[in-house]
């Protein structure tokens, strides 16, 4: 989520167009070096034995509910991302979203230092449901925002339970996958979340729409 952060402060100060970029080469250089660690070179799946069949990642219930779930949580994610650009343009200006995602992204980050600094004694299961409940919580209050002030400090509030949200469902979904499907499950975790994000933001753009022909 930082680069998210920097790629808004950029797109504000300068253009969208450097914001953009930035991003882009942050996130390319982040996967390279990920890649060419030394842990990431010694990683090796484990051998098949001989006539054993491996079933898909979804062949695992406990993938099919994750899959549901994140898809569902990124449906409010999504609505939340149009709903930030139509706020801004209605109590602002179109440029001010910027700094309204930016505040979003900084309370990511600190729930993700929070989360990833503490020790964690729970199973994946629990930390996924708690960590999810502080999303909810978190992102409840922010209809009721009533001016760029509040929504900014909303937006921070909702941005708190994103992150350790995210870095427990991995966890979650890593304990859950079955042997040798573990990148297939992870696949899925990301279609389940892009497919409920983009529905979510159709949601809230067809409804803006129609509102706007009432």
């Amino acid at each position: 989520m930082m680069v998210a952060v920097i790629a808004a402060t950029l797109a504000a100060a300068i253009s969208p167009e450097v914001g953009y970029l930035t991003a882009v080469a942050l996130q390319a250089t982040g996967a390279l070096w990920l890649a060419s660690r030394p842990e990431s070179r010694r990683w090796r799946p484990a051998p098949r034995e001989p006539g054993v069949t491996r079933t898909g990642a979804l062949a695992t219930p406990g993938i099919r509910t994750m899959v549901i779930s994140l898809g569902l949580t990124a449906v409010a994610l999504g609505v939340l991302e149009i709903a930030v650009a139509a706020f801004a343009e209605e109590h602002a200006t179109r440029d001010d979203a910027g700094w309204l995602f930016a505040l979003w992204s900084v309370g990511s980050f600190a729930g993700g230092l929070w989360y990833g600094g503490h020790h964690w004694q729970w199973p994946p299961h629990v930390r996924f449901l708690a960590v999810t409940g502080v999303l909810v919580a978190g992102l409840a209050p922010v209809p009721l925002a009533d001016s760029m002030a509040v929504f900014g400090a909303l937006l921070i509030l909702a941005g708190l339970g994103l992150a350790p949200s995210t870095a427990s469902a991995y966890s979650l979904i890593g304990a859950l996958a079955p042997e040798g499907a573990t990148t297939e499950a992870y696949s899925w975790q990301i279609v389940g979340y892009v497919m409920g994000s983009a529905a979510g933001a159709w949601l809230a753009s067809s409804t803006a729409s129609t509102s706007c022909w009432i």
